[in-house]
């Protein structure tokens, strides 16, 4: 065994002492050596737990193109994260751009995620104790999207507050391919069932005539739904739909979430 001497005290004479005796100044050196490593350690267990959500941050930006979907850019931020990794107090992802086939692609996806909780031996998350997903949709995407569809042909979409899309183009109706597209216009509103936004098509004119109603739950059943946001990784319910500032705002939540296992990995150790 080592053993330490002990610290020797240090005097000083009093000047303002009469007698001018030595009194003593510094109790223990070992003290202070013992105040400076606690100071030491705090700082070193402040910057670990930097380094731990810098590390898990790194990592969640190369898993969300594979769950959330590719995106033009996207940001992450955690915070409160256990040493093992095992459980996160906030998870918060945000993507530009967001891609996901035969869906639009959306202008802006935030995600933020409270009480995380994670297997690292399966490398998935197991638990999320409140999430809450805003999505935004610009009338443009919206448009390139219907584009791509077998029906309609250079669409032009409008949005109008509090929760109207307005599309125009030249219309094919679904079952009636072979007959000539005709120029058409048809007009509804946004709706939530569930984790799906849908659109519920109010009117249609095609040329100079109103078309009947078969025909608009012919295009209702074309055009639905317009996304999904369980396929975004986090099973969340529509909690609100609204046009704010020419675009479209779907505000979802959810509580005690088990994600699906599909497409997980997202903590990949290092």
């Amino acid at each position: 065994m080592i053993r330490r001497a002990p610290s020797r005290p240090v005097f000083v004479t009093r000047p303002d002492r009469p007698d001018g005796c030595a009194c003593l100044a510094v109790a223990c050196k070992s003290t202070i050596r013992l105040v400076g490593a606690a100071l030491a350690a705090a700082t070193l267990l402040a910057s670990c737990g930097t380094y731990v959500e810098q590390r898990v941050e790194s990592v969640i930006l190369e898993a969300l193109p594979r769950v959330v979907g590719p995106a033009t850019h996207y940001d992450a931020t955690v915070r409160g994260a256990a040493a093992d990794l095992s459980h996160f107090e906030q998870v918060r992802a945000v993507g530009v751009g967001v891609r996901r086939s035969r869906t639009p692609v959306l202008e802006r996806i935030e995600l933020n995620l409270l009480d995380v909780a994670v297997d690292r031996q399966a490398r998935q998350i197991t638990s999320i104790g409140e999430a809450s997903v805003t999505v935004t949709l610009s009338a443009a995407d919206l448009a390139a999207y219907l584009g791509e569809q077998r029906w309609i042909a250079d669409p032009v979409v409008r949005v109008e507050a509090p929760a109207t899309v307005i599309v125009s183009g030249r219309l094919k109706m679904p079952g009636t391919e072979v007959l000539p597209p005709l120029s058409g216009e048809f007009r509804g509103s946004l709706v939530a069932r569930g984790s799906q936004l849908l659109l519920s098509v109010e009117s249609l004119h095609l040329g100079d005539r109103e078309a009947p109603a078969l025909a608009r739950g012919l295009i209702g059943q074309a055009i639905n739904p317009l996304f999904d946001l369980a396929h975004y990784a986090i099973p969340s319910r529509i909690d609100r739909v609204a046009v704010e500032k020419d675009v479209i705002v779907v505000s979802a939540s959810g509580s005690q979430i088990t994600p699906p296992i599909r497409n997980q990995k997202v903590l990949q150790s290092r």
